[in-house]
């Protein structure tokens, strides 16, 4: 994995806190193109955990300061990339 692969990956966290719905299912893991899986836990500690569904990262960010604004539309668990477009 490249210096470039890695920033991308550490960016996604925030990346993914900030978008709305629609964008958020477009997000692709920047290693292997493939879909990743995202996980939101609310509450006081607030976190959002985003792996790759082929394994090729896990990160994850604490203490959010809101819940993401997709989290309503989409839930907490969310595989985005091609496995969301074969949900709908």
């Amino acid at each position: 994995m490249n210096n470039e692969t890695k920033r991308c990956i550490s960016e996604l966290p925030r990346q993914i806190a900030g978008a709305i719905s629609e964008e958020m299912l477009k997000f692709t893991c920047p290693n292997c193109g493939g879909s990743l899986v995202i996980h939101f836990t609310g509450g006081k500690r607030r976190s959002l955990g985003v792996s790759c569904e082929r394994q090729c990262f896990a990160t994850n960010m604490d203490g959010m300061p809101e819940d993401p604004k997709w989290v309503g539309a989409l839930g907490v668990h969310v595989v985005t990339g091609r496995r969301s477009q074969e949900r709908q």
